[in-house]
This record gives C-alpha cells, sequence and structure tokens, in this order.
C-alpha cells in the first residue's frame, strides 16, 4: 500500500458511494484510510513512511515493519487531501468518520512540528531539514496548506490551522513561484515523481528521494497550489 495510492480511488469511491446510494462502500474507504495509517505510522514522530509492504518482500521495505524507509512529502499530502475530500462525502453519522477526523488531527499536528523554522514550507523528506541536497518541495508543501485549509474551514481542525495555511500559502509564493520570460508565474521546486520498486529498481532509500528530478509548473504541484488558493480566496 502507497499513501499516495489512497488519494488515488477513496474519494472517487466515496463520491460514488454516495452518488449511487452504496454505502457499504463508505466502509471500505473508511477502512483503507485506517488501516494504511495504522502501518506506516511511526510512533515517535507521528510521521507517515511512504509505504508498506504486507508480505516484507520487497527490498524498500523494513523487514520486521513492512515500512518503507522515508517520510516522502507528496505521499503525505496525497493522503491528508484524501481524507478532507473524502470527508466531503462521508455520512455524519458513518461510525468511522470520528477516527478519520481524529487521524487527520494527529497527522496535521506532526506535520507542523517538521515545518521549516525559516519560511513555514516543508523538505522533500519531511523529518531530513537541513540535510545535504533535502529541499523545500512545492506539491507537498500546497498539498498540505489545501488540506490545512479546507480542514479549518470545514471544522475538522483547530482554526489555528488557518493561520498555519494563509502564511505558508504566502511564503510558498515568495519562495517557490518566479516570473517567466514571458512573464507569466512559474512554480519551481516540484518533485517529477517518487516510487518504491519496479523496473529499474527503486530502493526508496534517501539518496533517492533528493535526486530525483525536479519539474518547473509540473501538474502535481500546481493543482494543490490551485486548490490552496481557492481555499484560501488568494
Amino acid at each position: 500500500m502507497w499513501l499516495d495510492g489512497i488519494y488515488m480511488g477513496s474519494p472517487f469511491l466515496a463520491r460514488y458511494s454516495k452518488d449511487f446510494n452504496q454505502a457499504e462502500l463508505f466502509d471500505f474507504v473508511t477502512f483503507q484510510i485506517q488501516e494504511i495509517y495504522k502501518e506506516t505510522l511511526d510512533k515517535n514522530t507521528g510521521l507517515l513512511y511512504h509505504a508498506w509492504d504486507e508480505s516484507r518482500m520487497q527490498r524498500w521495505c523494513n523487514p520486521e515493519t513492512g515500512q518503507s524507509k522515508h517520510f516522502w512529502s507528496r505521499a503525505e499530502g496525497w493522503y491528508l487531501m484524501a481524507i478532507v475530500d473524502v470527508l466531503d462525502y462521508l455520512p455524519e453519522n458513518h461510525p468511522q468518520r470520528a477516527a478519520i477526523i481524529e487521524i487527520l488531527n494527529k497527522v496535521s499536528e506532526a506535520l507542523v512540528k517538521v515545518q521549516d523554522e525559516k519560511t513555514g514550507l516543508w523538505y522533500q523528506v519531511l523529518d531530513k531539514a537541513g540535510e545535504e541536497r533535502n529541499y523545500l518541495e512545492a506539491s507537498g508543501t500546497a498539498m498540505f496548506i489545501y488540506a490545512f485549509a479546507k480542514g479549518a474551514k470545514k471544522g475538522y481542525l483547530d482554526k489555528k490551522y488557518l493561520d498555519i495555511a494563509n502564511n505558508a500559502f504566502d511564503s510558498m509564493v515568495q519562495v517557490m513561484v518566479k516570473t517567466g520570460a514571458d512573464g507569466l508565474p512559474v512554480l519551481t521546486n516540484t518533485c517529477g515523481a517518487c516510487g518504491l520498486g519496479g523496473n529499474p529498481y527503486r530502493e526508496a532509500d534517501y539518496n533517492y528521494y533528493v535526486t530525483e528530478v525536479q519539474v518547473e509548473n509540473d501538474q502535481k504541484g500546481v493543482a494543490p497550489f490551485i486548490l490552496a488558493a481557492i481555499e484560501l480566496n488568494k
């Protein structure tokens, strides 16, 4: 299971469940969110590892826990976006709704602790601030801003997260947006892609995360940046 995979499926399945009156699918959605939280959680930091291998057979995983090696910002960003979007459709009386909101709060609290002190943004490898080649990454940062803003406005998160989101968005514009030769804005500092395993095999060690190509105006950064702007009326 990959954290990012929760976003790829769960919000859409939750909407399908509501629109086509198939309530039993909400149970599958909430199970997936809770299962990956349980299996990727680092209890010391509250952060979530990128992925988990139940079989313990992949080279990228810890053979005892099945967890991958690092906390990748965009994976955790996709996971938080999935939660706040799923909650748009999950019934108010669903028995797992409170548990999902509790996960949102716990992960958000952990993320605030690893914000860059100077800029209020987040690093590609979340807990490795200041380490060689690690950098402030745009897509994960934008996803956190969106989730914090929406979560606070909907009442899932404390109102302080709206202030955190506003300040981080303004900082993101200053640090990560430049003007291109055509006079239009360019979003920088976006990791093109990060995966695990495959062929050629991706070991998902620290060196892998910090050396993957960075792409300007990558849709995985621009889209959550726009979503964050909409939530914050920017």
